[in-house]
Order: C-alpha cells, then structure tokens, then sequence
C-alpha cells in the first residue's frame, strides 16, 4: 500500500518490470543496484481510453454545478 516492496532477483541482468493502470510502464535492470527507487509517470494517452456513463440526472438530484469539459483541457492539466 505504501510502495515499499522487497524482491529476490536470480541475478544482476534481471529487469523489473513495473506497471499500473493509468501510468506508463517503467522496465528496470537490476544490475548491482540494491535498491530501487520508480515513480511511474501518469499515461496522459490512457485518458483517451476512459468511458465515461453519463446518465442524465432529474433536476431535483441535481445539488451543485454541472460542466462541460474539452478533452484538450484535460491534458493541459497534466502539463
């Protein structure tokens, strides 16, 4: 939950492969490393993949803003 892992490699040519949905995939070669620190970037093209079920709400459900938001803007965030 919090990252931390421990791992027993069968030698110094092994490559770590470390992935999540939503993030790019980082391949690492263990090499003599004994520690391995990985941030994964987020994949900014997965957005792209996302479906989105919007079903149209009655206007007594409705308790805050409604918006519209272009897919070039998401990406704009995450730059």
């Amino acid at each position: 939950m919090n990252g931390a892992y421990s791992i027993r490699v069968p030698g110094p040519d092994a490559v770590l492969v470390f992935s999540y949905v939503g993030y790019l995939t980082e391949e690492i070669a263990v090499g003599p490393q004994n520690v391995i620190d990985v941030v994964l970037e987020p994949d900014i093209v997965s957005l792209q993949e996302v479906l989105l079920l919007v079903i149209p709400p009655r206007e007594t459900d409705i308790t805050g803003a409604i918006g519209v938001v272009e897919p070039t803007k998401l990406t704009a965030v995450q730059q």
